[in-house]
């Protein structure tokens, strides 16, 4: 890639050419005028989280000087995701949601912006299952379908066979 670079010189004249650097007697500083394309950002959307777990996504863009400083312009994140200047998205979410808004980056004195969307969905509660009272139906001489279990020891009970679990969640 040329760069191209320029001197004004006190005398009143103007140089400019490709991978010179031109100088007037050391008074005046050759300038890179070399043009960049405004920054793009590529980042489509972000993935879903859950309340608890840790959450890390990095946005991306394209453009620029290669240099990317970011922020939140407008709206703000999930409560308890942060974003760093590098463009990551990090932290453990506190409230379940969706939460818009709009980030901003900055590459050689220019800027792009993209409205996005975290939703944060609620942690769901790890599965319990209360197996006494097929216990004491299986004690009792009752018929229980698909086999019974022991709510002490959680194993097949007088060779009835095991139990498969589905969750219809």
């Amino acid at each position: 890639m040329k760069r191209l670079l320029s001197a004004v010189c006190t005398a009143g004249f103007s140089l400019a050419a490709p991978l010179a650097i031109l100088s007037c007697a050391g008074r005046d500083t050759p300038t890179d005028s070399t043009p960049h394309s405004p920054p793009t950002i590529t980042t489509a959307s972000q993935p879903n989280g859950t309340v608890g777990e840790a959450y890390s996504q990095t946005l991306a863009a394209t453009g620029g000087d290669g240099s990317y400083s970011w922020a939140v312009s407008s709206g703000s994140l999930p409560a308890g995701l942060s974003l760093s200047a590098s463009g990551a998205i990090t932290g453990t979410p506190t409230t379940a949601g969706t939460a818009s808004l709009v980030v901003q980056v900055t590459s050689a004195g220019l800027s792009a912006t993209k409205s996005l969307s975290i939703t944060i969905e609620a942690a769901i509660p790890p599965l319990t299952i209360t197996t006494s009272r097929w216990a004491r139906r299986h004690r009792a001489g009752l018929p229980i379908c698909g086999g019974g279990l022991d709510s002490a020891s959680s194993t097949p009970v007088k060779g009835m066979g095991p139990v498969s679990w589905l969750s219809a969640m």
